[in-house]
C-alpha cells in the first residue's frame, strides 16, 4: 500500500514554490504585455512547479522502490531512487539498538540514526517505512535485540 503523505516537511517547500511560481506568473503577465519575452517565466514557473512537485511526491515514490530485509543480525535497507539507481545499506541489530514505532497501520519502524547527505552533522532516522505487518516485524526486532542482550546459556545436556 503506498499512500500520499507528505506530512509536515513539505509545507515550507510547498509555500515557497508557489510564491515562487505566482511571482514568476505575474512577471511573465507583465512581460507578455509589453514585449514578447514572456516564454523566460516560463523557466521560472516550470522552476517553482518542480519544486512544489518533489515536496509532495518525492518521499511517496522513494518508498515505491524501497525494499526492506530483517536476517537474525541486520537490518537491510533497499532504496531505489528514481534517477541515481538503486542502494542498498545495512545495520546491525544489537543490544545497542533502539527501536521506536508509531503503532499505526500501515507502521513505521526506526532502529538507527546515520548522518545527512551533506547536511553538517545532521542525523537522519533510518526505519522500515509503512510495513503493512508492522506489529509482526517490530516483534521480530525486539526478539533480536533482546537475544543480544540477554543472551540465553545453551550446554549441551549431560555436557560440560
Amino acid at each position: 500500500m503506498r499512500s500520499f503523505t507528505p506530512g509536515f516537511g513539505a509545507i515550507y517547500p510547498v509555500v515557497f514554490g508557489l510564491v515562487f511560481t505566482s511571482i514568476a506568473g505575474f512577471a511573465m503577465l507583465r512581460m507578455a504585455e509589453r514585449s514578447g519575452f514572456f516564454i523566460l517565466g516560463i523557466i521560472f514557473m516550470g522552476f517553482g512547479l518542480s519544486i512544489i512537485l518533489h515536496a509532495l511526491f518525492s518521499g511517496m515514490l522513494i518508498r515505491r522502490w524501497s525494499r526492506y530485509t530483517l536476517t537474525n543480525q541486520r537490518a537491510f535497507v533497499l532504496v531505489g531512487y528514481p534517477i541515481l539507481g538503486p542502494r542498498l545499506d545495512h545495520w546491525p541489530i544489537n543490544k545497542n539498538t533502539t527501536l521506536h514505532s508509531n503503532h499505526l497501520n500501515p507502521m513505521t519502524i526506526r532502529f538507527a540514526r546515520a548522518p545527512r547527505l551533506l547536511s553538517r552533522g545532521r542525523l537522519k532516522d533510518i526505519a522500515f517505512e509503512k510495513v503493512t505487518n508492522g506489529e509482526a516485524v517490530f516483534q521480530l526486532m525486539w526478539e533480536l535485540r533482546d537475544r543480544e542482550k540477554y543472551p540465553v546459556n545453551h550446554t549441551p545436556l549431560g555436557g560440560k
